[in-house]
């Protein structure tokens, strides 16, 4: 029905067309082709990288592709803002009017983002798509630089949840939440420290991610953040003591204060998209390679951090499912 092509992707890396038919989108590469059911996309995020030049396009699916023993439960794009595009949907006027409505038009020009989020709108039924909303970091963009593990990326804190990307994406929700712990914060055995670390810990488990390595400027609006958002937060001291950041009541208030997400209204794009989530999704990590080489479109594994696995949190039963559907 349409087609985009030469598309940089992250996950899975290289430079891949997007075909769109009745049901499904198809990503073609040079080695690889991925098919993509639309009933299996969940949620779609646009985040403008902080050099304000590319944004990153972000699909989320209830089912994950499958590259080897990988499991990608995300599809990351990386274009420029700036980036045009030109696309013709291969249906008649009237097809396109029985089917579609006169939103839809048969040839579409301008931005790719404006274009995407289009396609994904009329022809995938996707009707808002997560952009970040109010917050600025100390430096007015949208996220802040971090790391997870031995991977740098950038963190960005929505209205309701908390995006990480690229390697590996994370998304969680605050309604996942246990408690936020800022660490390193202030002075320590060697002085000021110029930087900090943020643990979340998740109610379901106890699981922990850790975000290391923050700009200390970053320190007082993410505090403020995960206050507004409700989350119980404390400080840990350089001598191992704990204080609390933030003054909450009782586990249930705080519980039914994230879900409430009152931390104001998101940008909206489009046909009144922005960062509302459902009780029923939950966070998925993506490593978006799986450390064979092959999940590189035409080009070699150069990093060892590219290195991947299955991560602890992709359910087991279901990798086992796909392998024996092989």
């Amino acid at each position: 029905m349409a087609s985009i092509q030469d598309l940089p992707m992250l996950i899975p890396r290289g430079n891949y067309s997007l075909d769109f038919y009745s049901n499904f989108a198809k990503l073609h590469g040079k080695t690889h082709d991925y098919k993509i059911m639309f009933k299996d996309i969940d949620k779609i995020f646009m985040l403008n990288k902080p050099d304000g030049v590319n944004v990153v396009y972000i699909l989320h699916l209830s089912q994950p592709l499958r590259q080897g023993m990988t499991l990608h439960h995300f599809i990351a794009m990386n274009f420029e803002i700036e980036r045009e595009a030109s696309v013709r949907i291969n249906l008649t006027p009237q097809e396109i009017t029985s089917k579609y409505g006169n939103e839809l038009k048969p040839e579409m020009e301008g931005k790719l983002y404006d274009i995407l989020s289009s396609l994904f709108n009329h022809l995938v039924g996707i009707k808002k798509i997560i952009v970040p909303g109010e917050f600025q970091s100390s430096r007015g963009t949208k996220a802040i630089k971090c790391s997870v593990r031995a991977a740098e990326g950038f963190l960005y804190p929505l209205r309701s949840s908390v995006v990480f990307i690229h390697k590996p994406v994370l998304y969680i929700r605050h309604s996942e939440l246990k408690s936020v712990e800022f660490s390193r914060v202030g002075m320590g055995t060697t002085g000021v420290s110029r930087s900090f670390d943020v643990t979340l810990t998740k109610l379901r488990d106890d699981s922990q991610v850790t975000f290391l390595s923050i700009d200390k400027e970053e320190q007082k609006v993410l505090m403020a953040y995960f206050k507004q958002s409700g989350i119980k937060t404390r400080i840990t001291d350089p001598d191992g003591g704990h204080r609390e950041a933030v003054e909450s009541g009782s586990e249930e208030e705080a519980s039914g204060r994230r879900r409430a997400g009152k931390t104001g209204e998101a940008t909206t794009i489009d046909a009144d998209m922005d960062d509302e989530e459902s009780e029923e999704d939950e966070d998925f990590v993506d490593d978006g390679s799986d450390g064979s080489g092959d999940d590189e479109e035409g080009e070699e594994e150069q990093e060892d951090d590219d290195m991947s696995m299955v991560d602890d949190s992709v359910d087991k039963d279901e990798l086992k499912a796909l392998k024996k559907n092989e």
